[in-house]
């Protein structure tokens, strides 16, 4: 038994598929290529339809990025800021993370860059 309908792109690895809450279930996805590893096309980005994740009777109707952890939705994370010994602030606010996904409302796939792991809770009707 699986509960992906299709399969995944050779570059990318199912880390978590766990029902969450009520309606809801984890997915944790890796490139697990890195960027000069194989010339022949899996070093590059990988594109992921989180709809595929789902099993059949079940309908995605929206998906939240969130932080590795799962903790907290990745457009409200805040890394910490610190001087660095030149006194250049480093670690900005993470970049707009929130995916319920805009545009095409049937549209759930997402791009996975070279060593990149990334954590979305899917919401399901």
């Amino acid at each position: 038994f699986s509960a992906i309908r299709q399969p995944l792109p050779d570059n990318v690895h199912l880390l978590t598929h766990e029902l969450w809450k009520e309606g809801t279930i984890l997915v944790r996805l890796e490139h697990f290529y890195q960027e000069n590893d194989d010339p022949n096309g899996l070093s590059k980005p990988a594109k992921v339809d989180l709809s595929n994740l789902i099993e059949n009777g079940h309908y995605l109707i929206g998906a939240l990025e969130t932080t590795l952890s799962a903790t907290e939705l990745l457009a409200e994370a805040r890394r910490l800021k610190w001087h660095t010994t030149d006194d250049i602030m480093s670690n900005e606010v993470l970049s707009n993370g929130f995916r319920p996904l805009t545009g095409d409302a049937n549209d759930f796939t997402v791009v996975l860059k070279p060593m990149q792991i990334r954590t979305f809770v899917l919401i399901l009707r």
